[in-house]
């Protein structure tokens, strides 16, 4: 009877392990083969301005390894909490819609945000530790963009975007050193900072700012927030346009449907388009010039943005889809054929990946 019983159980066991083999089986034939999908690269850099080396994140458009193009680039500050909607937003505007050139992105990680985005106060206390904008702004001059310029296929226009009390020190910048970048977008600045020192001194320090070579811009925002930065921004703004300084382009977005956090990314493309409303083509030229109307349009956009501008391979299609509902093939046909002659390594954003058979 011992044995029997024995026997019964044992047969429980092997078929016990029977079906735990066969719902391994079947799980390991319905786990997902994984691979890692990656947003840029990540380096450490030496920051002689700090001694010491600080990290940042690189995204490169899709573009960059098949072509010998030259990119504009975009600096981001608070680079760990923006860098992933910023890039995707970039390549967004600039593969999808050519709204924007293809931009190179550069994320900058805080180390001492608080310290490192303020500016120096009028009156500081006993014993309060030194703010420090003006040694993170030698930092960005003297160690960063010089690395970037000497590592990656730049043009010469830069892009400084900031949050906050990076927006605070964007227009910090803006103010004291206009020339370190092309354009400025400073989103819901805290302009509060310092009894709002930076807005006080902004008539005086703006009737020191010369023309540059080519435009500069600048872009405010702020959403449904603290006073203590609506009222600043919105005072900035109106100096701006009592003053209309010469050479500027310049913006004031109030979002009223945000709040402090959520203005900054639809902030950045406002303020992206803006920047680069000029690669718009007028549709009364693309209806009566055709193609050799957008080419001329861009090449008077060296005079504006300070390098050579061509119609991404985004615009070129898309007006050749728009002049196609217009009924006209012919005209739509010479944008296509443009746009393959000159990106014939183009990789489209939307397109079809293939699938795995089953095993």
């Amino acid at each position: 009877m011992a044995r029997a019983s024995i026997s019964w159980a044992s047969s429980w066991v092997v078929l016990a392990l029977a079906a735990m083999s066969c719902v391994q089986a079947v799980a390991a034939e319905n786990k997902p083969t994984t691979s890692t999908v990656t947003l840029g690269d990540e380096y450490w850099i030496r920051a002689n301005v700090f001694q010491q080396q600080r990290r940042i994140q690189v995204y490169l458009p899709s573009s960059y390894h098949s072509s010998q193009q030259r990119y504009p680039v975009l600096y981001l500050l608070d680079g760990d909490a923006y860098y992933v909607s910023v890039s995707g937003t970039v390549r967004l505007l600039s593969e999808s819609s050519g709204r924007i050139p293809e931009t190179i992105v550069v994320s900058i990680p805080n180390v001492a945000r608080a310290r490192e985005l303020a500016p120096p106060v009028s009156q500081p206390k006993p014993g309060d530790e030194p703010y420090e904008a003006d040694q993170f702004l030698q930092f960005l001059k003297q160690d960063l963009i010089p690395w970037v310029e000497s590592h990656y296929r730049t043009q010469p226009f830069r892009i400084i975007v900031g949050h906050s009390r990076g927006g605070l020190f964007t227009l910090y910048t803006f103010l004291n050193s206009p020339d370190t970048f092309n354009a400025y977008l400073a989103l819901s600045p805290a302009l509060w900072w310092d009894d709002e020192a930076v807005v006080k001194d902004a008539p005086e320090k703006l009737k020191g700012i010369k023309p540059g070579k080519s435009m500069r811009f600048l872009y405010l925002s702020a959403g449904h927030e603290s006073i203590e930065i609506t009222e600043p921004t919105a005072r900035v703004a109106k100096l701006l346009e009592q003053t209309q300084p010469a050479g500027l382009r310049w913006r004031y977005d109030y979002l009223a449907n945000e709040n402090h956090m959520s203005s900054h990314l639809p902030s950045t493309i406002a303020g992206l388009q803006m920047v680069f409303a000029d690669l718009q083509v007028p549709e009364r030229i693309i209806l009566s010039q055709g193609l050799a109307g957008v080419e001329a349009h861009y090449a008077k956009l060296q005079q504006t943005y300070g390098y050579e501008l061509r119609p991404s391979h985004a615009m070129l299609t898309w007006i050749g889809g728009f002049l196609e509902q217009q009924d006209q093939p012919k005209a739509a046909a010479e944008f296509f054929q443009r746009a393959q002659q000159l990106y014939p390594d183009h990789q489209p954003l939307l397109r079809d990946w293939p699938a795995r058979p089953l095993q």
